[in-house]
């Protein structure tokens, strides 16, 4: 399995590949580092794939320096202590979403409602507010884009396209993520702003007009609230 969907930037994980509780996971080569971008549900099958994907892609799994969460749901961060303790990435995500990893918080990620568990992970970085972060001599922006929880983040990455991955950012909202639906739409609008020419969801990526419409469509049907 390997979908470029950038220069240097693939999908190595998705939903259905191996779990239907995963979320997409992205590897982008930054000169001689990798960034992971979200980590799957953490299933053994899942965490293999995330290994698996990267040598299939044409990269080394020994030069992952970072694995950069866009929010603390156990779809996108249930693989962090297994790509830590493997190949002793640092980890990245956003505040208050930070300490539901490092606690491994299985209610506030929703684990335990699907019969999954969230390890504790350290975190490297705790973002705040918006960051730059260089990797491999490339700055990544790391964008605070709350809405779906309080520490969501979309990261932003210039390689022959503007890639922006925004994980769940535009996806539902619940009380008990302490979602925020005026935080929701500034985050659409924020996004907008950027015109990503690739657009990646913890569901599938979107290119050129398909991002676009992806957009329209999310800002014409507006904020679901699933409880």
């Amino acid at each position: 399995m390997r979908i470029r969907v950038a220069r240097d930037a693939y999908i190595i994980l998705y939903p259905g590949l191996v779990s239907g509780y995963d979320a997409v996971s992205l590897a982008i080569r930054l000169g001689d580092s990798i960034v992971i971008i979200d980590s799957g549900s953490g299933l053994p099958a899942s965490n293999m794939q995330l290994i698996n994907g990267l040598i299939e892609a044409g990269l080394d799994p020994r030069r992952v320096e970072w694995l950069i969460n866009t929010h603390a749901h156990i779809h996108n961060v249930g693989g962090d202590r297994w790509i830590r303790d493997m190949l002793h990435a640092k980890i990245a995500a956003h505040i208050p979403d930070s300490r539901i990893i490092e606690e491994g918080d299985n209610i506030a990620s929703g684990a335990e409602k699907i019969g999954l568990t969230l390890k504790p992970t350290p975190v490297t970085l705790h973002v705040e507010g918006d960051q730059e972060l260089v990797v491999g001599d490339r700055p990544i922006q790391l964008l605070h884009t709350p809405g779906h929880t309080p520490g969501s983040m979309s990261i932003i990455v210039d390689l022959d396209q503007r890639l922006a991955v925004i994980g769940d950012a535009l996806g539902s909202l619940s009380r008990k993520w302490g979602s925020n639906e005026d935080q929701w739409w500034n985050t659409l609008q924020q996004l907008k702003e950027i015109m990503p020419q690739i657009l990646c969801t913890s569901v599938k990526c979107y290119a050129g007009e398909a991002a676009k419409e992806f957009l329209r469509r999310v800002e014409e049907e507006g904020p679901v609230w699933v409880d």
